[in-house]
């Protein structure tokens, strides 16, 4: 069983801040409600979105009447998880998205950025991403984030192993982040858990919160998937240069690392794709 595999098995008992919220539900349900006045203000039907990743959670979002989706992802066991009918979704890889697929008013992702190389093939999903949308359509993606002053491991596990309660969703978090030596090198997630077990069996309330969850928290030796975390700042310019996006609103969660996941909202400027 692969990582995804296993992902698809575990996803309910995914918590924030590794999972979305109310709280970027709401932010993605004032878009759609305002995109499709802008359709309907224009005469035009129906409502199209593209959703990267298989985020279950979208589908159950409420939809205009007649709303076409499209849920694109790599793995087939989390596509499997996307409730909507076999045609709404579409195995494939982000960067190899053209407009033949179609052109689309809102491009939902959660979490997507850090999955790709930085700072290449997040240049590239850019690049990918602004014709497949409508002149003045969104990107919506809530973003994985590092501080710019960086925290070490140690600070890091201090301020878990001071938690009464301690979350593995927050820890596997702020290790990643703190494990992680630049955007560009990126940190194994497998590297950093297991970096995690190795060092955490004293500390309590955190070692036994790792055991309580181990189901959610192992890794096969087959995963050698990487996370690439930017600031915040340097994701937004990255989007804007070129004149291809521009951030239209960013918001930020209140729970724990919430400044870590800022939904930004991004539109796409009418100007030339750059050859």
């Amino acid at each position: 069983m692969n990582f995804w595999e296993q992902q698809a098995t575990v996803w309910p008992r995914v918590k924030p801040p590794l999972r979305p919220s109310a709280f970027e539900f709401a932010i993605v349900a004032k878009w759609i409600q305002h995109q499709q006045a802008a359709r309907d203000a224009a005469g035009k039907q129906p409502l199209r979105v593209l959703i990267l990743g298989a985020t279950p959670e979208y589908h159950a979002l409420s939809w205009p009447p007649n709303a076409q989706l499209l849920a694109v992802d790599l793995s087939a066991a989390m596509l499997a998880l996307w409730p909507g009918e076999p045609t709404n979704r579409l195995c494939a890889d982000w960067l190899t998205l053209t407009p033949a697929i179609g052109r689309f008013d809102l491009v939902l992702g959660d979490g997507i950025l850090c999955q790709l190389p930085w700072p290449a093939q997040q240049a590239r999903l850019a690049s990918v991403l602004h014709p497949l949308l409508q002149p003045d359509g969104l990107l919506l993606t809530r973003a994985f984030v590092r501080d710019a002053a960086h925290e070490d491991f140690s600070s890091a596990l201090a301020a878990l192993s001071a938690e009464t309660q301690p979350a593995i969703n927050v820890a596997k978090l702020r290790s990643w982040l703190a494990l992680q030596p630049s955007a560009a090198a990126g940190i194994s997630p497998r590297a950093a858990w297991q970096h995690l077990l190795a060092t955490a069996p004293d500390c309590g309330a955190l070692a036994d919160a790792i055991r309580a969850t181990e189901a959610t928290g192992t890794y096969p030796a087959d995963d050698h998937r990487r996370f690439h975390f930017a600031t915040e700042a340097e994701l937004v310019q990255l989007f804007c240069q070129q004149g291809l996006f521009s951030l239209v609103e960013r918001h930020q969660p209140a729970y724990v690392l919430g400044r870590h996941c800022p939904t930004l909202v991004l539109r796409a400027n009418a100007v030339a794709d750059p050859a």
